[in-house]
């Protein structure tokens, strides 16, 4: 009798901890459905990294990306087996157009290159963590799944502040 309580007991025990960090992985961060394509205007830069990326998102449609890896999506996509510091060997700084969110897409913006520098289209989301500000965020190995990223796989890019 004694066994089976203690056998319930660990059970329990090992349940309560999974609840428990399932609930804990579900505050990480999510995507941020509210955010639309005019919040996505103004400067953004990157965070967490030794490389820095700029991304000017101007209203009138049209974007300029600095220091931007030529690594990601300026052209082939990369591996998914690939290295993501490999993708940072050279960067570049290019522009093009953008496109805000689509109903029924989970983007926020697209980034829209026709080259040479960078030939692009792929999307950017908008990424929130508890209590923080919403960031952009860049998945370097894009076909690599989302639950199989590291964090050196993915990009966040804060928005600046102005002093207007």
């Amino acid at each position: 009798m004694v066994m089976r309580s203690a056998r319930h007991g660990a059970v329990a025990a090992v349940l309560l901890f999974v609840t428990l960090l399932t609930g804990c992985v579900s505050d990480w961060g999510h995507y941020d459905f509210e955010f639309g394509a005019s919040d996505a205007v103004g400067r953004w830069s990157s965070e967490g990294r030794d490389e820095v990326v700029a991304l000017d998102i101007r209203d009138d449609g049209t974007f300029t990306a600095e220091g931007w890896p030529t690594g990601l999506s300026c052209g082939e996509l990369p591996e998914p087996e690939d290295d993501p510091d490999d993708l940072w060997d050279e960067t570049v700084d290019f522009s093009g157009t953008w496109e805000g969110d689509a109903p029924g897409e989970e983007y926020a913006i697209r980034l829209l290159s026709p080259g040479p520098e960078c030939k692009s289209n792929f999307s950017v989301v908008a990424w929130t963590d508890p209590g923080g500000p919403t960031r952009l965020r860049v998945e370097l190995s894009p076909l690599t799944p989302s639950e199989e990223l590291t964090d050196d796989m993915v990009l966040y890019l804060e928005k600046e502040q102005s002093d207007i």
